[in-house]
């Protein structure tokens, strides 16, 4: 093991990083992230001036599951890279929520300049295979919550501590399926009744001017000191199935609302705004 890690500390200062094919050693296909770690840390611990991680290279077996977990903490690190460069691009973190998506984490290359030349890496790998949440792998939300959550800045950590899915301007379809498909549009549809009840005075107001058209098509805000995010109930409207039947259902989605509400008070107290909507559906259809 010594010799091998040896040769990678060799081969790394001999092309000044990776080679051009972003192997770590002359001759192994493969090289253990273990070993890999022993070597980076043996070149900065000489002063070396290569500011090296080991997810520039190719090929490192077990790089993404250390200890038998998922390591999250090297994957925020190559995050932050492409936050930077994000950033870079779009100028403002609200901005990058806005224009956050798979095809962003996937198609951005990083790049790091060697000896040989300039190669070129991404995100791939670490994106498939570390659940940042515990549930999901793949998830731009959870890999970008994750990066909020443990965020060096606290005004970061504070003001976009309310980040939610659909709050992403290109918003996965996977977060409005099944039970938790409909727990987040619960969350939506009480964002939505707050600010109609702010517009109409009151929640007994706003449940009897709701409509189908609010969910299609009003603005709602996330706002920061970085600006505001603009974003509308419409997607979540359009696929959720609260009854397992109908999807866009104004009268679904206000009842699940209701049944599921912290306020247990709530559905007997707006018993007669629930039968308003019904009967408005009974003869309007679905909506």
């Amino acid at each position: 093991m010594k010799d091998t890690i040896d040769e990678i500390v060799h081969h790394i200062i001999k092309h000044g990083g990776p080679d051009l094919e972003r192997k770590a050693h002359p001759k192994k296909k493969r090289v253990r992230y273990e070993d890999l770690r022993e070597a980076v840390y043996k070149i900065h611990t000489k002063g070396s001036l290569l500011n090296l991680k080991e997810y520039q290279f190719n090929n490192v077996f077990g790089i993404w599951n250390k200890d038998g977990k998922p390591n999250k903490q090297l994957g925020r690190e190559f995050f932050d890279e492409l936050m930077e460069k994000l950033l870079q691009k779009y100028e403002t973190l609200t901005n990058v929520v806005d224009n956050f998506s798979k095809d962003e984490i996937l198609n951005e290359r990083l790049k790091l300049k060697t000896k040989d030349g300039i190669i070129e890496y991404g995100l791939e790998s670490m994106f498939q295979n570390v659940s940042f949440d515990g549930k999901h792998k793949g998830s731009p939300y959870s890999i970008l919550k994750y990066w909020i959550d443990t965020h060096h800045q606290e005004r970061i950590r504070k003001e976009y501590s309310g980040i939610k899915p659909w709050h992403l301007n290109r918003v996965s379809r996977d977060i409005w399926v099944g039970e938790e498909g409909k727990k987040n549009g619960r969350e939506l549809t009480d964002e939505l009744i707050k600010v109609l009840t702010k517009r109409h005075g009151n929640s007994r107001n706003a449940l009897r001017k709701i409509t189908a058209e609010h969910f299609e098509k009003e603005q709602l805000e996330y706002v920061t000191s970085d600006g505001v995010i603009v974003y509308t109930p419409n997607s979540m409207f359009q696929r959720v199935k609260y009854d397992r039947k109908q999807i866009k259902s104004l009268y679904a989605a206000i009842n699940y609302w209701m049944n599921t509400h912290n306020d247990k008070t709530i559905k007997e107290r707006y018993a007669p705004e629930l039968e308003i909507i019904k009967e408005r559906a009974g003869k309007n259809g679905p909506n």
